[in-house]
């Protein structure tokens, strides 16, 4: 069985998956040093014989929308090609702050995505991982990483949510993104990833939706059709023109009430064929999902 250390004090829990005692926050990392990094790096298979000698850079980055994180520059009793040294700690939990806490159970896919990663064939790109492991009881997560340098090395700099109009080339930095996307769940689709990833990664349409929206009455679809109808008369060159032209909103304003309708059925009915659902991963902050 499985024993978790009281968090509260001393910020350390041990993990579900790998049973390592990992720290909670960017204290207890320091506080565990060398010795923590070389155990959990041996746990997953990262070390093999080597060890974690000394930490030369530690100093916690800002951001995001859950836990601390740190970024970790360490050195190796031996060098290894492919070992990385600059490394990126990201934690679920934020004591200090209740709603960045809230957001804890995130981690719980993104633990397991890092280490799906890690199979033999995984098709796309993502950063290193060294170490991830989650205790569901508490929501205490923490994921080890190679770290990303946006800006050199042919990666791209990096870009702020909702701040697309600053992108050089934004349908270039999207149609990467969705071509990754394509490339894991064709893979998956395939059977060339791991066969248990359903169990490992259950679906649930309810968790991976933001909100639960209200239904809207049939005057409200309507003035909202109205308003599209009107964006699309006012800026034509904002959509495609078959999209804003009168036969297309026309034939929309007449199916949408229809759709409306049967929304949650639809919802339903493509959860519940497996032909539709396959693993992908979205954004650089490792949502974890299917669709």
């Amino acid at each position: 069985m499985i024993q978790t250390v009281h968090i509260e004090t001393h910020r350390w829990a041990t993990g579900d998956q790998f049973g390592v005692s990992f720290p909670a926050d960017p204290a207890a990392l320091r506080s565990g040093g060398v010795r923590f990094l070389t155990d959990a790096f041996r746990a997953v298979g990262a070390l093999d014989g080597n060890s974690v000698t000394r930490i030369t850079g530690f100093h916690e980055v800002a951001g995001g929308s859950m836990g601390r994180k740190v970024a970790l520059s360490v050195e190796y009793d031996e060098a290894e090609p492919g070992l990385h040294t600059e490394l990126f700690v990201k934690f679920s939990r934020d004591f200090d702050n209740p709603i960045r806490d809230r957001g804890k159970t995130q981690m719980e896919p993104e633990v397991r995505f890092a280490s799906v990663s890690r199979a033999a064939g995984f098709p796309i790109v993502v950063p290193g991982p060294l170490f991830g492991d989650y205790h569901r009881q508490t929501g205490t997560g923490i994921l080890i990483t190679e770290r990303i340098h946006f800006g050199s090395n042919g990666i791209e700099r990096q870009y702020h949510k909702c701040l697309d109009y600053e992108m050089p080339e934004p349908l270039e930095h999207y149609r990467a993104l969705l071509t990754a996307v394509a490339r894991l769940a064709g893979t998956h689709r395939s059977g060339r990833l791991p066969a248990d990833l359903t169990a490992y990664f259950p679906l649930d349409v309810q968790a991976a939706t933001v909100g639960n929206r209200r239904p809207q009455s049939r005057d409200q679809l309507d003035r909202r059709l109205t308003q599209l109808a009107q964006f699309a008369e006012t800026h034509p060159r904002l959509l495609p023109a078959n999209v804003a032209s009168p036969e297309f909103l026309s034939s929309l304003r007449a199916d949408a009430p229809r759709i409306a309708v049967h929304e949650h059925f639809v919802a339903r009915h493509l959860a519940a064929d497996t032909d539709y659902v396959a693993l992908c991963h979205w954004n650089a902050n490792v949502d974890n999902a299917w669709f």
